[in-house]
């Protein structure tokens, strides 16, 4: 039934549906299927159903910053809240851009401040003793924040503010050094 009406009405519907349904409908045939990948159900959903969300990367459609944020919203639980609050604890400037991946943390703040933070999963406090960091200043400021994984190697990309590329590979040593 769903198949009959044109894309825009099925997006009216879509928009009471939660993410997960919506891409159970999809599954249903490619006419359904057109109307649920509709960039502008994946921002209604985003930006209504989601309880924080992170920017949005220029190349990502809406549904993957859905996805990137609905997952997020799953692991920012009070007992892994801890790990995400290291960055906000190490800066006196408020964090501006965040990004992870595994145990690590990428943050950048508004005074141009980049630390790179491997969290510690058997201390849950992560206090400056045991928080593994290293700390890069940009005075031109960082614009852009973002973790890649590619062929089994880890990089983080950065752009200042004067528009200068800095690409950083992340190679993990042990359980607590980087």
């Amino acid at each position: 039934m769903l198949d009959k009406l044109p894309k825009s009405l099925q997006g009216v519907v879509y928009q009471y549906l939660t993410g997960p349904e919506v891409i159970r409908i999809e599954r249903v045939n490619r006419k359904v299927r057109a109307g649920a990948v509709q960039d502008y159900i994946w921002r209604y959903l985003t930006e209504n159903t989601l309880e924080m969300t992170r920017f949005k990367f220029f190349k990502d459609t809406w549904k993957m910053h859905y996805w990137r944020n609905f997952s997020a919203s799953e692991f920012m639980t009070p007992q892994k809240f801890n790990y995400a609050m290291c960055p906000i604890r190490h800066f006196k400037d408020i964090v501006k851009l965040i990004d992870s991946y595994n145990n690590f943390i990428f943050a950048a703040d508004k005074a141009g401040n980049l630390g790179i933070f491997l969290i510690n999963e058997e201390d849950m406090e992560n206090d400056e003793e045991t928080l593994k960091v290293h700390q890069f200043t940009y005075p031109d400021g960082v614009e852009y924040l973002k973790h890649s994984t590619k062929y089994d190697t880890s990089l983080l990309t950065v752009i200042t503010g004067g528009g200068i590329v800095y690409s950083y590979q992340i190679d993990l040593q042990g359980p607590q050094t980087f």
